[in-house]
């Protein structure tokens, strides 16, 4: 069941992956209304989306909700209709923004999924990209890219 999802996830992602044995760091999957429990202190939709290319691409159809699960632990949710939910629980601050990231090692090269939330959650950004450096921290990862497949403004609703 697991693989099944981790495919369902990559393959709405856009991009082509192997799902032999796929790894997911930085976040884990859960069927839908199975999300942490906290408040949600923000939620945003993907819009104004460009591919590797600068050329426009069709937003993902998703909301993500900023969760805060007790003791400013938080979390990002990525929900998607008729799909399993996204939980990123690698974050940090950096340049300004609250940064949560997560690496869906199932392809080749690896997908990175990072997103972006100003402090005052009040905008952020999003992108995924496919070409990228891992920096090992106390807790989790850090990741470097320098150019996006995808990547789109987060508007908050």
């Amino acid at each position: 069941m697991t693989r099944i999802l981790h495919c369902a996830f990559v393959a709405v992602l856009g991009v082509t992956a192997a799902c032999g044995s796929p790894t997911l760091d930085g976040a884990a999957i859960v069927p839908a209304g199975r999300e942490p429990a906290g408040d949600v202190v923000a939620v945003y939709e993907p819009r104004q989306c460009v591919d590797g290319n600068g050329r426009a691409a069709t937003p993902r159809s998703a909301r993500l909700f900023l969760v805060d699960r007790g003791g400013s632990d938080f979390v990002l949710v990525e929900a998607r209709p008729g799909y399993d939910s996204l939980i990123v629980d690698n974050r940090f601050a950096v340049e300004g923004y609250n940064v949560f990231q997560a690496s869906l090692e199932a392809s080749v090269p690896p997908i990175l999924l990072d997103y972006r939330i100003t402090p005052d959650t009040s905008a952020g950004k999003m992108a995924v990209a496919r070409i990228w450096q891992r920096a090992e921290r106390l807790s989790g990862f850090r990741a470097y890219f320098s150019q996006a497949v995808l990547a789109c403004r987060l508007e908050r609703l």
